[in-house]
């Protein structure tokens, strides 16, 4: 069960930091960052497409109006959060099938132990 968790705390890592670190390659701020989050945080409570944009716009609007930063550079900013989306989903994925493995080798275990 530890390894579980350790896994699911890579999982919610990897969410924030995908998005992060693919938002600050493509030459978005902090500003362009924290507005990804925000955007990712509002999305989540309506959809996946929501969740998807709230991040691209949340990292475009934070780089055009706080950071005061042009068209290219606030569309590039959005870029990067939505490649980053893309990578922390992977990651997501990789770490909910380990858990799934994980669980599986347990119940195996288990099984085995009340058997034998």
């Amino acid at each position: 069960m530890v390894w579980i968790g350790v896994f699911w705390v890579l999982s919610v890592i990897a969410d924030f930091g995908g998005v992060l670190l693919g938002t600050r390659l493509f030459g978005g701020t902090k500003w362009g960052m924290a507005g990804a989050s925000g955007g990712a945080l509002v999305g989540m409570f309506f959809s996946l497409p929501a969740l998807i944009l709230g991040t691209v716009f949340g990292a475009m609007a934070a780089e055009k109006w706080v950071a005061k930063k042009s068209g290219r550079e606030t569309l590039k900013a959005g870029v990067g959060a939505a490649t980053g989306f893309v990578i922390s989903t992977v990651a997501r994925l990789a770490c909910a099938v380990v858990m799934i493995a994980l669980f599986g080798i347990a119940v195996a275990t288990m099984a085995k132990v009340a058997v034998g």
